[in-house]
């Protein structure tokens, strides 16, 4: 439960549920492209990557001094079916 209440946490800020999505429909965006596409500030933008890697929904690759973000496939799919199974009794 405490999994579930951390990502929802997460999800429950503008910025960081488009940040979510930008990440979603580009395997391997870098952070860089993160700040460009969503004109938010770096600094803005590690804090809620930090946020969004902390609840497990991506992953942070380093290269060099980039981070290249992905989208935590497995843990996504869990939180939705737990989420399901709670609300709509599953």
């Amino acid at each position: 439960m405490d999994q579930i209440i951390k990502i929802s946490n997460a999800l429950a800020n503008d910025s960081r549920f488009k940040i979510l999505q930008s990440i979603s429909s580009n395997p391997k965006i870098s952070c860089t492209e993160v700040i460009k596409a969503l004109d938010i500030t770096q600094p803005a933008v590690s804090h809620h990557l930090k946020i969004l890697n902390d609840a497990g929904l991506i992953e942070i690759n380093r290269k060099g001094q980039y981070g290249l973000c992905s989208l935590n496939n497995a843990v996504l799919e869990d939180y939705l079916k737990s989420i399901q199974k709670i609300f709509l009794k599953k």
